[in-house]
């Protein structure tokens, strides 16, 4: 018979793991890394309509941009939005929102032909 002592920590490596553990400590790990790689997948969709922002307020100029795919993306980034919310997804709906307000600038600059 082995003696466990409470005071042991759950994450001290000489302890042997159940299998229980064991499958929790993967599920918390994918977990971490599931969200890691959605806030780096969101800098990554935010900074990409930075650039054309920026071009936009600083020339004024939204001659070669599409207003048809402009408003599909904005439809899109609030679809995506919404999705997010349903689900309490923080980096979806942070994205999304950031990249819906962008894309709305950009559509709203846009004068109608």
């Amino acid at each position: 018979m082995t003696f466990r002592n409470p005071a042991r920590s759950k994450m001290d490596l000489n302890k042997r793991w159940t299998p229980h553990e064991q499958r929790e400590f993967w599920r918390l790990r994918l977990s971490m890394d599931a969200l890691l790689i959605g806030y780096l997948a969101s800098i990554c969709s935010v900074t990409s309509f930075v650039p054309q922002v920026i071009k936009v307020v600083k020339s004024g100029d939204t001659a070669a941009i599409s207003a048809r795919m402009y408003t599909v993306t904005v439809a899109g980034f609030a679809l995506w939005t919404a999705f997010g919310v349903l689900r309490s997804e923080w980096p979806i709906i942070l994205t999304n929102s950031a990249c819906f307000f962008l894309a709305g600038y950009i559509l709203v600059r846009k004068p109608r032909e």
